[in-house]
C-alpha cells in the first residue's frame, strides 16, 4: 500500500486547552517571513501571537534562545484554544520547532514560552520566526458513496488510506511525517481489534480510534511502557466510518521514529436463533420507581453523578459512588440504587458510560433534592469538556436535561422537588 508524503503534525489528537482572550492585541498580529524578539522569564512566562492562514498552508514556527539558560517551548492552538501541536526541543539544541498543515481558513495562536510554562525555571531572550510553504496538493480520499455506513471520513486537507477487516498494513512515523491515518466501516455492536506493533526505530507508539471526523477520540493506547505494541479492543457504538490514527509519543525531546504495522480484526458475536417463547403466567407488574435519574455522557473521563436527598441528618446526605464503594461507612438509604459507577477511576473505559440512581415508590421522602455532575478524571491525554445528558423521571413525569462539565472538577448543579 503506498502513501503520499506530508507534512502534518498530531492533528487528530486534540487536546482543549484555555481559550483565547476576546481581544486580540494588534502588536501580536504576524504574517509569513516575521520575526519577533522578546524575554521569557518569572515575570512574562509565555507571550502569544497571532497570524492568519488559510487552508493547506504548511506553517513553520521557530522559537531559538538568544541569551541565559532559557528552555524555549512553543504551543500552536485554533482560534478557540485546541492546541493543535506543540513542541520542546524539535529544533538545533534545546530550541522549539513546529511544522504544521492548516485545515482551515482562519486566526491561529501561537504561545512562545519555556518548558514547564509558569512553572519553569528556565529565562532569556528568545527569536521567533513565522514561515510558510506554498500549499501541496493533498491526495484526494477514495470517493464513496453514503449508504449503510453514512457519509465517508472528511479530515479536510489530511489524507489517509481504507482499510478493512482482515487487513495487514505497515507504516513509518518521522519527523515530517507524525501521524498516518486510516479509514475503515464498522458496523453497531462488532468488536474491533486494533494490534500496532513497532517494527524498526525507537518509535514509542500511540494509537487512537476516532469518529469519522477525525476529531472525537472514542478510545486509545500508548506505549508508555516501552513494550513495541499497543493493543485496542472496542465494541463500535453505530454502524459507521471509523478512522484510526498512528502517531508517536513526543516529550522532553523524546522524538521517536521507526517503522510499525498495523492489524484490523472484529470479533463478531453469533446470531442467534429464536425460540418459540415458552407459556407464561401472568404476573403483577413491579411498582416504577418514585426517582430515576440517568447520568449518560460520551467521552474518556470520568464523571460522577450525585444525589442529594431530604434528611433529618445534621449533615448533607447523598447517594454516589461512595454506596458501592464503602457500603459500610456510606450504606444507601431504604429502598434506593445506585446501579454502576461509570469510567470510575477510569477503569473499564467504556464509550458511552451510564450512572443510574433509583429509589423505590414507598421508600424515597418528599421534599426537596439536587442533582450534582462533578468532572473527576480525564481517561487518557484528551481533558476535553464532556456533554452529557440526564433523563429524570418524578413519579412518573420524566424529562431530559442536558450540561456540560470541563476539568478540573468542573460542576453542574439542578434541583428538584417531589
Amino acid at each position: 500500500m503506498s502513501r503520499t508524503p506530508r507534512v502534518v503534525s498530531m492533528l487528530l489528537i486534540v487536546a482543549l486547552s484555555a481559550g483565547m482572550g476576546a481581544a486580540m492585541a494588534q502588536e501580536s498580529l504576524l504574517s509569513y517571513g516575521d520575526t519577533a524578539t522578546g524575554v521569557i522569564d518569572d515575570a512574562t512566562p509565555e507571550h502569544e501571537y497571532h497570524f492568519r492562514a488559510e487552508a493547506g498552508d504548511v506553517v513553520t514556527v521557530a522559537l531559538s534562545a538568544r541569551s541565559g539558560d532559557l528552555d524555549p517551548m512553543l504551543i500552536l492552538t485554533d482560534a478557540r484554544g485546541a492546541t493543535l501541536t506543540q513542541d520542546d526541543d524539535g529544533g538545533e539544541g534545546k530550541n522549539a520547532r513546529v511544522v504544521y498543515r492548516i485545515r482551515a481558513a482562519g486566526v491561529y495562536r501561537i504561545v512562545a514560552t519555556r518548558y514547564d510554562r509558569a512553572g519553569g525555571a528556565t529565562s532569556g531572550d528568545y527569536e521567533l520566526t513565522l514561515d510558510a510553504e506554498a500549499a501541496e496538493t493533498s491526495p484526494t480520499p477514495p470517493t464513496v458513496e453514503a449508504g449503510e455506513f453514512g457519509a465517508p471520513p472528511d479530515l479536510g486537507a489530511f489524507a489517509y488510506d481504507r482499510i478493512t477487516y482482515g487487513d495487514t498494513v505497515t507504516g513509518a512515523i518521522s519527523d515530517d511525517e507524525t501521524v498516518q491515518a486510516y479509514a475503515f466501516q464498522g458496523r453497531a455492536g462488532e468488536t474491533v481489534m486494533l494490534n500496532v506493533e513497532r517494527t524498526g526505530g525507537d518509535l514509542a507508539l500511540r494509537v487512537a480510534l476516532f469518529d469519522r471526523t477525525g476529531q472525537a477520540a472514542v478510545a486509545e493506547a500508548e506505549d508508555a511502557a516501552g513494550r513495541g505494541g499497543v493493543e485496542i479492543s472496542f465494541v463500535l457504538p453505530r454502524t459507521a466510518y471509523y478512522v484510526v490514527g498512528v502517531g508517536r509519543l513526543d516529550g522532553n525531546g523524546a522524538l521517536t521514529v521507526g517503522e510499525y504495522g498495523l492489524s484490523l480484526d472484529v470479533v463478531r458475536l453469533p446470531t442467534e436463533t429464536l425460540a418459540a417463547p415458552a407459556a407464561t403466567t401472568t404476573a403483577t407488574p413491579a411498582a416504577e420507581p418514585a426517582i430515576t435519574v440517568s447520568l449518560t455522557w460520551a467521552g474518556a473521563a470520568d464523571l460522577d453523578l450525585v444525589l442529594y436527598y431530604p434528611s433529618d441528618a445534621a449533615t448533607a446526605t447523598s447517594i454516589d459512588w461512595r454506596n458501592i464503594a464503602y457500603p459500610e461507612d456510606y450504606p444507601l438509604p431504604q429502598g434506593a440504587v445506585f446501579e454502576s459507577d461509570g469510567n470510575g477511576f477510569c477503569q473499564d473505559v467504556a464509550v458511552r458510560p451510564v450512572e443510574t440512581i433509583t429509589w423505590d415508590a414507598d421508600a424515597a421522602p418528599v421534599g426537596d433534592y439536587e442533582i450534582l455532575v462533578q468532572y473527576q478524571f480525564a481517561c487518557g491525554s484528551l481533558g476535553a469538556p464532556v456533554d452529557f445528558e440526564i433523563a429524570l423521571t418524578v413519579d412518573g413525569q420524566t424529562e431530559t436535561l442536558t450540561g456540560v462539565v470541563a476539568p478540573p472538577k468542573g460542576e453542574y448543579r439542578t434541583t428538584f422537588a417531589r
